[in-house]
């Protein structure tokens, strides 16, 4: 049987890719999108047959997984909207510009 799981950050969660989704669309002629929330979805193989234990290890693995996604992400947000930030600083020199820049990409999936 196979589950398939959105995971996405907590309300009230910076995400900084999400405004730069946004900002994106609004670039694109989509003035109208309100709050752009990324996420992923994955599918889980599970070995359990029965339909209600089958949910019920879901809910446990949804659990988890929302909670080491927002315990790792948080931290990440911060550190590429740092990043996001410098970006725009003038008076970068070229060899941090280049480590902004590659922050940056790292960051991007």
């Amino acid at each position: 049987m196979k589950a398939r799981v959105h995971i996405t950050l907590k309300t009230g969660v910076l995400d900084p890719q999400g405004k730069a989704i946004a900002n994106a669309l609004g670039n694109l002629g989509f003035e109208g999108v309100g709050e752009v929330r990324q996420g992923k979805y994955i599918e889980i193989d599970l070995d359990e047959t029965d339909r209600a234990r089958a949910e019920e290890a879901v809910a446990t693995r949804t659990a988890f997984l929302a909670n080491m996604s927002h315990e790792i992400r948080t931290p990440l947000g911060a550190v590429l909207g740092f990043a996001e930030l410098l970006s725009e600083e003038p008076d970068l020199s070229p060899n941090a510009r280049d480590l902004v820049t590659t922050i940056e990409r790292n960051g991007q999936h």
